[in-house]
């Protein structure tokens, strides 16, 4: 019998083009669709199709999910039932309709049926907050996102769907465990990983966009210690950049090629206005975040020059997000240092999440209340006192689930939109799992990771070498005396708004450029960052 996997009314419940590397797999009792690297999607889909007619066991299903290293995203389609999920960091996003029969897909707009997407006015106020919508809401009313490590099922006979987290970078410590012993286990995680890359790779063209800091450098010297040959790196933004200085010296001294792309303001400028790039965000918008532009003008310099000849292939590696696992977001304004063992109020994370994610404009009380409210229901815990070390990880399950996987990891998209396929090391399987569990003592400062750098000193990279990152350069290091004369004379709010109209002219000056100075001169109290902008541009092209 040819099974038609249609719903109620006859229509196909999983809608996925074949494209930014999704592929279907077609069988004679089920349909797979899938993006990235996941495991045995054949065995999948017969346990599922073997369920007895009513309520499968969703989390039996998803336990050998779980063990799944690599990056991926999963629909499966049978006569009786469509399961969906992604993987424990949300890396391709997937979307479904909350109301009426089953509807699964990779984009809010193939979930549109002759009606109209009409947009939740919290979630945009949220988005032009963030960048990102937390939760499992989207930018639409009747569109919902899985979270990282969910997955739902939906049963064709109209019952209610069942939603299911088959895994959490909220757990326990990992307990009685020295310095030492952490970093072993480190090591070996990483090697483990490397060691699948080296294998896929299979002799491929590898990629590294290339910065001064520990993770890319981590990412390009284990393959190098590794003895992997084909090795390639590039760096961007403004001219004469300490990220790109230091990326430089690095690739010299390994003996690897590299490339800059200079992120000139009318090269910026002109992608950003451009057709490509408004379907480009069309598509990596997944009716969640403002895409992360980062690389996508040096990709199409390499594409346009020849240098990426095949993307298909070659591989591309970056190092999101080892800065953030391994500590680096503890400490910082929106935090002081907590002693793990004291007990603090909830709402020393709670400000902590507004201060530093809640910050692209400035909030009224009613916009404050509200944020906070889906802040609280995100953490799912009393209000109260908790431990440090407790505040430490829910802090960390927050970002992890929301500003990491929705925006930073999000910005894969850009790869996938070229046809480049890509590996994400540092959040696979085995570095997931570890620094979920390392103690906040051995986070505060990045202290374990940057013990373990230094005692393996990849290639002699690590060990007393230090690459340092200004955010102004050149000339514009004149705006340090500058602030602190003015903030001498009126005080730290008038020395931060110095720093905040003299950002134009800083390291991350191609995220003015699209709009030119003069918005920037108008809008640089309304808006601290580049990114305020970017969510408005959304937001009003998504309403056109």
């Amino acid at each position: 019998m040819t099974m038609t996997f249609a719903g109620p009314n006859q229509q196909q419940c999983v809608r996925v083009r074949p494209c930014y590397g999704w592929q279907e797999l077609g069988g004679t009792d089920h349909r797979v669709t899938f993006a990235g690297t996941p495991g045995d999607l054949r065995a999948l889909a017969m346990d599922l199709e073997a369920c007895a007619p009513g309520q499968p066991d969703l989390p039996a299903l998803m336990r050998s999910v779980e063990a799944w290293p690599g990056h991926f995203a999963c629909m499966v389609e049978t006569a009786r039932h469509v399961l969906a999920f992604v993987d424990r960091i949300r890396s391709y996003p997937v979307v479904y309709r909350r109301t009426g029969d089953p509807l699964v897909s990779n984009s809010p707009h193939n979930l549109v049926s002759g009606e109209n997407l009409e947009l939740d006015d919290l979630a945009c106020q949220e988005l032009a907050t963030t960048n990102y919508v937390t939760g499992a809401r989207t930018l639409y009313r009747n569109v919902m996102q899985l979270l990282p490590g969910e997955a739902i099922l939906f049963h064709k006979d109209g019952s209610q769907p069942v939603r299911c987290k088959y895994t959490n970078y909220l757990t326990e410590d990992l307990a009685d465990r020295t310095e030492a012993d952490l970093i072993e286990e480190h090591d070996a995680a990483v090697s483990g990983i490397f060691r699948r890359i080296v294998e896929d790779a299979a002799g491929r063209e590898i990629w590294i966009p290339l910065s001064a800091g520990l993770d890319s450098r981590l990412v390009l010297t284990k393959l190098k210690a590794m003895g992997y040959q084909k090795l390639r790196t590039f760096s961007y933004g403004p001219r004469g950049n300490d990220d790109a200085s230091g990326a430089a010296r690095i690739a010299r001294e390994l003996g690897v090629p590299w490339t800059f792309i200079a992120y000139e303001a009318r090269l910026v400028r002109d992608f950003f206005w451009s057709a490509e790039r408004k379907e480009y965000w069309r598509y990596a918008s997944c009716g969640a975040s403002v895409p992360f532009m980062v690389d996508e003008v040096a990709l199409r310099h390499l594409l346009s020059t020849k240098q990426l000849a095949d993307p298909s292939q070659a591989i591309i590696i970056n190092g999101q997000s080892g800065d953030f696992t391994s500590g680096g977001h503890l400490l910082g304004r929106h935090l002081d240092r907590l002693d793990p063992n004291e007990r603090y109020p909830l709402a020393m994370i709670i400000s902590g999440v507004l201060k530093k994610h809640y910050a692209q404009r400035d909030l009224s009380a009613t916009e404050r209340e509200q944020f906070t409210k889906l802040i609280l229901d995100k953490i799912g815990v009393d209000d109260g006192t908790y431990r440090g070390q407790q505040l430490a990880k829910l802090y960390e399950f927050w970002e992890a689930e929301e500003r990491q996987a929705k925006y930073v990891v999000n910005g894969q998209r850009s790869y996938d939109y070229i046809g480049l396929p890509w590996r994400l090391p540092l959040w696979d399987r085995e570095l997931f799992n570890f620094w979920r569990g390392v103690p906040y003592r051995f986070k505060l400062g990045q202290s374990l990771y940057k013990a373990y750098l230094r005692a393996t000193n990849y290639c002699g990279m690590f060990k007393d070498r230090e690459f340092p990152v200004e955010n102004f350069h050149g000339w514009g290091r004149v705006i340090f005396p500058a602030a602190r004369v003015v903030g001498l004379l009126g005080g730290p709010e008038a020395k931060n708004q110095t720093y905040r109209l003299a950002a134009y002219f800083g390291k991350y000056a191609n995220h003015y450029a699209p709009y030119g100075f003069a918005a920037h001169l108008r809008d640089f109290r309304r808006l601290p960052s580049p990114l305020g902008r970017y969510a408005e541009t959304l937001l009003a092209e998504l309403r056109s």
